[in-house]
């Protein structure tokens, strides 16, 4: 594939995840939103690495990847949380909460 396509696709990646954060109101819809938008920067710093044959991206997509996988952990923790007290996840119930 060229390096084009492959930007392209990133840059529809980030487009998909945002139109889904967005249109979306649960909380599981908008933090697999959030991942697709990531995937899509992963693959731009992973083509731009493999354009200029650099390490440096490579070792970013890795620390991104880490992040992600930690951000996914305390948000399901968080979600789970948020359904047992109020019933549903979604961006209201949350705002409703207080403490």
């Amino acid at each position: 594939m060229s390096a084009f396509s492959l930007f392209l696709l990133s840059a529809l990646l980030v487009a998909g995840g945002l139109a889904g954060f967005f249109i979306r109101r649960d909380l599981l819809t908008m933090l697999l939103s959030a991942e697709v938008m990531l995937a899509g920067a992963n693959l731009a710093f992973l083509v731009f690495s493999t354009m200029k044959n650099s390490i440096e991206a490579d070792a970013a997509v890795l620390v991104i990847l880490t992040v992600a996988a930690a951000e996914v952990a305390v948000a399901l923790a968080a979600i789970a949380v948020v359904v047992r007290k109020k019933g549903e996840a979604t961006e209201k119930t949350v705002s409703e909460m207080k403490g």
